[in-house]
């Protein structure tokens, strides 16, 4: 198969790439920096220096793809604007190139309003826009909170002994790791289920004191 990945050398596509080389495919991994080229050839892949927000290269680079995965990443000033503008962008290179077959990076949270779940609706505006696609394969994976993200307590803990949260400590809170995700992503991309699907990637659950206790 021949297959493009978004998302350079990241926590889930460390995971994926070697995977899919293993397995005897093409990939194709785009990355905005020439410092990651000589790393992606190392692992077997062929990369791919530009910018995920180019309609016109990310046309090229997807024409003739089994299949290709997308992510949102990056910084911006106006990231609710910058969502819906990729978005579109995404929407139309893999129209214009004609792909198949999708596997989007979401999050859990992309089915719900701003004022809901704030900056994870802006993954919404990626799925409503791949959404139009029309006979096009599409799985939008959506992984709960990164055990990563708890790494922000740590100056916390240490400052005041305590770790604070708007959330219960006797609610469960569910977590995964990028592993978890890449195996899910590389079996998808593999085998994109027919239609358009949502996969929901999740690793463990845990009290605020169940954490507490770990620590």
């Amino acid at each position: 198969m021949k297959i493009t990945l978004l998302g350079s050398l990241g926590h889930i596509n460390q995971y994926v790439i070697p995977a899919l080389i293993k397995a005897g495919h093409e990939v194709t991994v785009i990355t905005h920096s020439d410092k990651r080229v000589d790393q992606i050839k190392k692992l077997g892949a062929i990369p791919a220096v530009g910018s995920m927000d180019d309609e016109s290269f990310l046309t090229k680079q997807f024409t003739g793809d089994d299949v290709v995965y997308l992510m949102l990443s990056g910084m911006s000033s106006d990231p609710l604007n910058a969502a819906k503008t990729q978005g579109q962008v995404f929407y139309q290179a893999t129209k214009a190139a004609g792909v198949k077959n999708i596997v989007d990076l979401s999050s859990i949270g992309a089915d719900r309003p701003y004022e809901m779940v704030g900056t994870l609706s802006f993954y919404h505006y990626i799925e409503d826009a791949l959404s139009q696609l029309k006979d096009v394969n599409i799985t939008f994976v959506r992984p709960v909170g990164f055990y990563s993200n708890l790494l922000s307590s740590i100056a916390m803990i240490k400052q005041q002994k305590q770790l604070v949260s708007t959330i219960p400590a006797d609610i469960k809170r569910e977590f995964v790791s990028p592993q978890d995700i890449a195996e899910t992503v590389t079996a998808l991309l593999l085998n994109t289920p027919e239609g358009h699907n949502v996969r929901y990637v999740v690793s463990d659950e845990a009290t605020g004191q169940e954490l507490l206790e770990g620590l």
